[in-house]
Order: C-alpha cells, then structure tokens, then sequence
C-alpha cells in the first residue's frame, strides 16, 4: 500500500507556489486560507481521503506552536480539539 504525502501551506508562506510545484509526483498539496481556520480546512480535506497519509504542514510559528490559517496548533488547543 502506498502512503500518499499530503502538504498543506499556509498562505502566508512566501514563496509557497514554488515549493508545491517542486513536490514529488503524486503528492497532494492544499493552500490554507489564512482567515479561515486552519485545522478545520485540513479536516474538511482529509475527510475525503482514504488510505494511509503522510501529513506536512508548512507554516509559520515559534517553540510550540504552529500558525494554521486564523488559529494555531499547540499542546493547549490540541488538548481541546476532538478526535475524528
């Protein structure tokens, strides 16, 4: 079974574009709006996929946490975000 690698770029990336169209073949690449929130544009996404998924996120952040459209990824909001 192959694993498919999915990137998901903040749009506040510069140069993001680029770097997508650089990926490998077969990859799957998603823009996250950066006014909307961010963590659930990748659940919409993955929801209507199958099979097993290498996730990349490319984003911005510091020690911790992660910059994911209009919120972020941290132990905090981890903790409170539901499993799917």
């Amino acid at each position: 079974m192959t694993t498919t690698q999915i990137f998901f770029f903040d749009a506040r990336v510069q140069g993001w574009r680029e770097a997508a169209a650089a990926l490998p073949a077969g990859s799957l690449c998603f823009e996250i709006n950066s006014g909307k929130d961010g963590v659930e544009q990748i659940r919409q996404a993955l929801s209507s996929l199958s099979g097993p998924h290498a996730i990349h996120i490319i984003s911005h952040g510091s020690a911790g946490r992660v910059q994911v459209g209009s919120g972020e990824l941290s132990r905090a909001t981890l903790r409170g975000t539901p499993t799917r």
